[in-house]
């Protein structure tokens, strides 16, 4: 048959068969069962007969991100790193701890402290950890010395270099005599297991590597097939809205400046970060920026023992007064609201990758600069005018940072404070 309806032999007239056929197309058998005044069955309600699909849905509009060629004198090249490389001394350790060291034992972090346990038969006992609050404080520092020199501290055979007890037992007990705080009932013992334990050696060997940091002591790993990335290679689709004022709250694109950014958008997560896009284009000293989406800048860091990798949100070229041909590479990362890992990402950057990078001198200088509260100040214009007080202090406290440590390290080497190029002052203009 070419089409329509066909009785069924097999069900006594109880049901009929479809037996349309679609243009140069096999015929298709659909069982339908038979209408009767009971059944409330219609062509229209019977799939295959009257019933039709909904409507499709239009996908949603994108907008394309890419490098421009004609602003390729705007091109920012940065290092893949995968991992970094400690060359610490043995024969006198020290450590530098500041406020990200600092570790809040809290019972969120700690877990479980009581655990009921029942037999089929007989009374059910409260297992808990009060046995360890009369731990002596001496035992605890053992127990976590000993542990992070089974971490941090073994020689390329894998064995602990024990010779080097003493002088972590002395770091680490400077860690926790200010960088513990136990609240909520919490104690030092319940430092020493699960991932409490882990973070705590983590911030002591932050503090380690800090202290060796200017003495680039630290050397990273470049991944070994593509070890160097640009902006030249961002390409990718948005669907988020054009922001041209910076007051959208929410997702949106910030068209970028032709002279200043390699990208035609930058794409912002917050209004905060197009507001930051819109002063950093108006700051005489910043040559070039890009904001770190699809661009395929990652940070490697360790959140305790999970290794985890962390994405800035700004790279600018700045003139620092060394010279155009020798523009330092500032990372910026604006903050909603730091939470603990903000601390470890920070210190991943101190402490690791700006001194790693900076070691290899194939990829400039480079220097890390941190805005936080933004969350706090919400999306009003008062909040972007704080970021932008914030902002330029920052600047002026690294500039002047970075300058002092030049003149100390010219000054170890028999030399006096060069001449720097002079900078113009002006007057910082506000954004309504």
């Amino acid at each position: 048959m070419e089409g329509g309806m066909a009785d069924c032999d097999t069900c006594e007239g109880h049901c009929y068969w479809s037996t349309d056929q679609p243009a140069g197309g096999l015929a298709v058998a659909v069982q339908i069962p038979a209408r009767t005044p009971h059944s409330g069955y219609n062509d229209q309600s019977v799939p295959g007969i009257g019933s039709r699909l909904p409507p499709a849905m239009n996908p949603p509009e994108t907008v394309l991100v890419h490098a421009i060629p004609e602003r390729d004198k705007c091109e920012i090249t940065f290092p893949r790193a995968v991992g970094y490389r400690h060359e610490l001394p043995d024969e006198c350790l020290s450590a530098t701890f500041d406020a990200d060291s600092t570790l809040p034992l809290t019972p969120e972090l700690v877990g479980l402290s009581i655990t009921r346990s029942e037999g089929i038969i007989g009374q059910g006992v409260d297992l808990d950890l009060k046995h360890l609050k009369s731990m002596r404080q001496t035992t605890v520092l053992d127990h976590l010395t000993r542990r992070l020199l089974e971490r941090n501290w073994c020689d390329c055979d894998g064995q602990p270099k024990h010779y080097l007890f003493g002088q972590l037992r002395s770091i680490a007990q400077q860690w926790m005599d200010k960088h513990l705080v136990c609240e909520s009932g919490t104690f030092p013992a319940q430092v020493l297991h699960g991932e409490p334990l882990k973070l705590a050696c983590q911030r002591i060997q932050h503090g380690i590597d800090a202290n060796y940091a200017d003495e680039r002591r630290v050397r990273v790993v470049l991944d070994p097939h593509n070890s160097s990335g640009t902006t030249r290679d961002v390409r990718f689709r948005s669907t988020r809205i054009i922001d041209h004022t910076a007051t959208f709250v929410g997702k949106s694109l910030w068209k970028t400046s032709d002279r200043m950014c390699h990208v035609n958008y930058a794409a912002c997560d917050r209004s905060w970060e197009a507001e930051f896009c819109r002063f950093v284009e108006n700051d005489f000293l910043v040559r070039a920026y890009v904001k770190n989406e699809g661009l395929g800048f990652e940070v490697p860091y360790l959140l305790g023992s999970e290794p985890r990798v962390y994405r800035p949100d700004f790279i600018l070229l700045l003139h620092d007064g060394k010279g155009e041909d020798d523009l330092l590479r500032l990372l910026v990362e604006v903050n909603g609201f730091r939470r603990e890992n903000a601390k470890d990402k920070a210190a991943a950057m101190k402490n690791y990758w700006i001194p790693g990078v900076n070691a290899l001198g194939s990829f400039g200088r480079w220097a890390f600069l941190e805005l936080g509260g933004a969350h706090e100040m919400g999306d009003g214009p008062d909040a972007r005018v704080s970021l932008q007080i914030q902002y330029l202090d920052a600047m002026r406290i690294l500039l002047q940072d970075i300058h002092n440590a030049a003149a100390t390290r010219l000054a170890l080497a028999g030399g006096s404070q060069p001449d720097l190029e002079y900078i113009p002052r002006r007057r910082s203009v506000f954004f309504e």
